[in-house]
């Protein structure tokens, strides 16, 4: 329920929005790929990973987390290269978007 009332969130309901979005792109000498838990597509590509670890602060998902997330964004700015990223880890333990 809380998800559902956070502005962010409610903000891309009128986007294309996909659930475990797969994605498999070739990066300098690297493949990248993976599923993408919330992906919205619109004016700006919205990619939300979410968490359930039990944690105490934003700070330690976003050590755990952030090279996960940022080889998303790398997949993403390849395939739309034109569209400006966000990212979020969406915590349900803290109830709480937190941008990366």
């Amino acid at each position: 329920l809380v998800l559902n009332q956070n502005e962010c969130f409610h903000s891309l309901r009128d986007t294309q929005i996909y659930h475990e979005y797969p994605f498999i792109v070739q990066c300098e000498n690297n493949v990248l790929q993976g599923y993408i838990d919330y992906l919205s597509i619109g004016e700006e590509i919205v990619l939300i990973d979410f968490k359930s670890d039990y944690v105490q602060n934003d700070e330690i998902l976003i050590q755990r987390y952030s090279s996960q997330i940022e080889s998303y964004k790398k997949a993403l700015n390849i395939l739309f290269e034109n569209k400006n990223i966000k990212a979020y880890i969406y915590s349900f333990h803290l109830s709480k978007m937190i941008e990366l």
